[in-house]
């Protein structure tokens, strides 16, 4: 009888310290992990740099904004609080209507011009999936990456009002 509860007890604490060390495997591979396409400070600045010397300098001077001394937007910004929300919120509504491979498309707007805002730029989101087949038009030679075949999803709101830095921040990495 001893000798059972022995062999029971030392099956609990291994089972303990197996979920233990396995939840602080798993804790530490997910902090230390980063998705698939970040890239350097260092080229995130270089291809900012590019987009204000090939774009945002004509898009002010088509604008007129050169003439009122305002620049457009050309930074978004959105909490992390905020967007983990809205990924939620996306993931709920994807499963309520059968969508998986779930993804977000990032779109530049132009909100109408007004004396508040001068008509300036804004980045909205709206959800995708690969669950919605509609006809494809192109023919693929080779198969296609996720986003490109994925469809916006038109029955979940899309996320936008983040805030724009005027001037915009720079991202200048030295």
């Amino acid at each position: 009888m001893k000798l059972k509860s022995v062999i029971n007890g030392g099956i609990l604490l291994g089972i303990f310290i197996n979920a233990i060390a396995c939840n602080s495997c798993e804790s530490k591979t997910n902090n230390s992990s980063k998705p698939d396409g970040t890239i350097t400070l260092k080229k995130a600045n270089e291809l900012e740099e590019r987009y204000k010397a090939t774009r945002h300098k004509i898009i002010n001077r088509a604008l007129g904004f050169d003439s009122l001394k305002i620049q457009d937007s050309r930074e978004v910004w959105f909490s992390l609080e905020r967007m983990k929300k809205y990924i939620k919120y996306v993931e709920e509504e994807a499963e309520k209507n059968g969508y998986k491979e779930l993804g977000l498309r990032f779109y530049l707007g132009a909100y109408p011009d007004t004396e508040e805002n001068k008509g300036l730029t804004t980045l909205f989101a709206v959800p995708t999936t690969t669950s919605i087949k509609r006809e494809k038009k192109a023919n693929y030679f080779m198969a296609p990456a996720s986003h490109e075949i994925s469809e916006n999803m038109d029955n979940v709101e899309a996320l936008n009002l983040g805030g724009a830095g005027h001037p915009p921040k720079e991202l200048a990495i030295q």
